[in-house]
């Protein structure tokens, strides 16, 4: 059995840790702006027959808030087309939920509740956190494994 030494390593094997720290903290922030720039493609095109811009606009601006677990109480529900079923909205949910893993589905459910007031009204927290991935084939949304493709 060897022994493992508590002393540093020196010379030439020394490696800038401090360096490799710096890295991988690029790195990070670079995966989460990238997932954030597909998140944001996603919201317009998927949206855009549907909301204003300015809704499409503010529904990104909460799915950032969401993706850096911010809370976005105070803002505006936003209503959405007719078109769209509470089924699409639970699509869209798991969606951006599986996307960025920030939190577990309750939270996503509460994300939805929140910012689809309007067309969630009726709707306990619990079932939509049920329903986020029923299958449904009439959708509009459909569930997305990977929102880059």
């Amino acid at each position: 059995r060897r022994k493992i030494s508590q002393e540093p390593i020196t010379g030439k094997e020394e490696i800038n840790k401090d360096q490799i720290r710096i890295e991988h903290t690029l790195n990070e922030l670079e995966k989460k702006n990238n997932a954030k720039k597909i998140a944001a493609l996603y919201v317009q095109t998927t949206f855009a027959p549907y909301l204003k811009d300015l809704d499409i606009a503010q529904l990104y601006n909460y799915v950032d808030l969401y993706a850096e677990r911010m809370d976005f109480k105070n803002g505006s529900p936003i209503k959405v087309d007719n078109r769209l079923t509470t089924t699409d909205i639970f699509h869209f949910g798991w969606n951006i939920w599986n996307h960025f893993q920030v939190s577990d589905q309750m939270q996503m459910a509460r994300f939805l509740k929140t910012v689809f007031l309007y067309a969630l009204r009726d709707v306990e927290v619990e079932t939509i956190k049920k329903k986020l991935k029923i299958f449904e084939p009439n959708c509009i949304i459909q569930i997305r494994e990977n929102l880059s493709e």
